[in-house]
């Protein structure tokens, strides 16, 4: 005769093994769900950028450095991150957002905001934690926050002068050479201030195009430009306000159609920032100048 307690011992037993299993897959599933959301996010930086991703983390660098050159360091603090959320890698881009912040702590030090202060010397170290003048004034500001409500404390006299700042050195790459985009190598003038820029100068083209001489100046936006005649041959000087110059190359050779130089330079940053593309001929040319888009034209005649 069968045993009545026989099938509930069995099913008892399947029970418990699928309970066993149901435990096992609970935790298992927080390790896989990491594991698989680690092996994306590391897809997605190691992602190659696109083209379209270059120039615009080129640009962003390009224009946070002249901020910074500037001591402009909220702004550039600002651009150099977009760089970083595009490649969380770009070493200088990491150097020049910790420096920004170290200077502006400075100048929040120097304002007696020690709270601020502290906070962007924290910051200036999770950038570069051996940055030892950040070290040095983050201690100050700790010691201040904590007995600046004190009564009869002195005030301290800063008897220091402006912190230098730093210069990497950049040669520009060999495609940028080509197409004569990249750094200008110039530093901007000490205490210098970008005001309202909102386009950049990316590129200048010299080329032959149907037998005529033909330069190209390539903007982010629209601008309007004046244009002057000086010397002779006369040079053709096209200033472009309210932009910053971030073309490498002062100068392209071109010795043709009648065009010797194309020269390019951040003319002036105050009042109103404006660019400056100097074109010396070597003999006089009938000219035309157009825009389309971001780009103006200077097309020379046979």
């Amino acid at each position: 005769m069968m045993n009545p307690v026989r099938p509930y011992r069995h099913l008892s037993m399947r029970l418990d093994r699928l309970w066993v299993l149901v435990k096992r897959v609970t935790i298992l599933f927080p390790i896989i769900a990491f594991t698989f959301l680690l092996t994306v996010s590391a897809f997605a930086l190691i992602r190659p950028l696109t083209k379209e991703e270059q120039k615009e983390l080129r640009k962003h660098y390009l224009i946070g450095k002249r901020y910074y050159n500037a001591q402009e360091d909220k702004k550039a603090i600002e651009e150099f991150k977009i760089v970083l959320a595009l490649d969380p890698s770009h070493e200088k881009a990491t150097i020049y957002l910790s420096e920004s912040h170290y200077h502006l702590g400075r100048r929040y030090y120097r304002d007696k905001d020690y709270g601020r202060a502290k906070q962007e010397f924290e910051k200036a170290l999770a950038g570069n934690p051996k940055h030892r003048k950040a070290k040095e004034y983050l201690s100050r500001c700790r010691t201040k926050v904590k007995v600046e409500v004190a009564e009869g404390v002195p005030e301290e006299i800063v008897t220091e002068g402006p912190p230098e700042r730093i210069v990497i050195a950049e040669a520009p790459k060999e495609e940028e050479i080509e197409e004569g985009i990249g750094v200008l190598p110039s530093p901007l003038p000490p205490g210098a201030k970008v005001i309202h820029s909102t386009d950049v100068v990316s590129g200048v083209k010299a080329e032959m195009v149907r037998g005529k001489a033909r330069v190209t100046i390539i903007l982010s936006g629209e601008r309007k430009y004046t244009v002057l005649e000086r010397g002779r041959p006369p040079s053709i000087i096209i200033d472009i306000p309210y932009t910053i110059n971030t073309v490498s190359l002062e100068r392209i050779v071109v010795n043709q159609g009648g065009v010797r130089t194309v020269e390019v330079t951040q003319y002036r940053l105050v009042p109103m920032e404006e660019t400056r593309v100097v074109i010396r001929l070597s003999r006089f040319k009938e000219y035309e100048i157009k825009s389309k888009d971001n780009e103006i034209y200077v097309e020379f005649e046979e």
